[in-house]
């Protein structure tokens, strides 16, 4: 597969995972400041993540999916195949 490609996939990943996110958090009622203190992540990360820049780390992920009480893969799905 061309770089190009996967560097498209990677940013198409990266904005429907910050779209989530951020729906799920607006979904419970929870502001960035509640996410990030059940996250234990520091408010410029959640920013970032959010707007779909920047790498997550695994472990992030996975913190910021059991403070939404959800699941990474759910986190991941594109909204529009749902």
């Amino acid at each position: 597969m061309p770089a190009s490609t996967l560097a498209s996939m990677d940013t198409t990943l990266r904005k429907t995972l910050g779209q989530n996110i951020k729906a799920r958090r607006e979904e419970l009622g929870l502001t960035k400041v509640d996410l990030c203190i059940a996250a234990n992540i520091q408010r410029p990360i959640l920013d970032r993540i959010e707007k779909g820049l920047g790498n997550i780390r695994l472990d992030t992920l996975q913190s910021l999916a059991d403070a939404l009480d959800t699941t990474p893969p759910e986190l991941l799905k594109d909204p529009n195949k749902r």
